[in-house]
């Protein structure tokens, strides 16, 4: 995380099992296509992928949640089809220039948020800190 800030240790027990079920997610407006040119959208990524991990305190999407918690990879891959996360959107999608334009990071960003949904259940602390 850009300026090595320190970050605040989640207090949230992490458990196995999912809790899907209803699943309430905000309307989102789309960002215009045509606001960031081909050439920009690398940088203006890396400018909302910083500021996003320094919203993120508890680094709850900085890694694959598979990674972070391998003990439960195989149930969250069973409730969550496209898994996403901050590392990948920055190693895999932004350093190898993949986006076309800038909707298509809002994408990601959006499947990161509602995977963490999906797969915690609407009243649960992630679901609140996701929305």
């Amino acid at each position: 995380v850009p300026g090595g800030r320190a970050h605040k240790k989640s207090k949230v027990e992490v458990t196995d099992e999912p809790r899907a079920g209803y699943h309430y997610f905000p309307a989102i407006a789309r960002w215009p296509s045509a606001s960031v040119p081909r050439r920009k959208i690398k940088e203006v990524a890396m400018s909302i992928m910083a500021r996003l991990a320094d919203l993120d305190e508890e680094d709850v999407f900085k890694i694959p949640v598979t990674e972070a918690f391998p003990l439960m990879a195989d149930t969250y891959l069973r409730c969550v089809q496209r898994p996403m996360d901050f590392r990948t959107i920055m190693e895999d999608k932004i350093n190898n220039n993949a986006y076309e334009n800038i909707i298509e990071l809002q994408d990601d960003l959006i499947l990161t948020f509602r995977n963490c949904c999906t797969y915690n259940g609407e009243s649960s602390y992630f679901f609140k800190y996701s929305v």
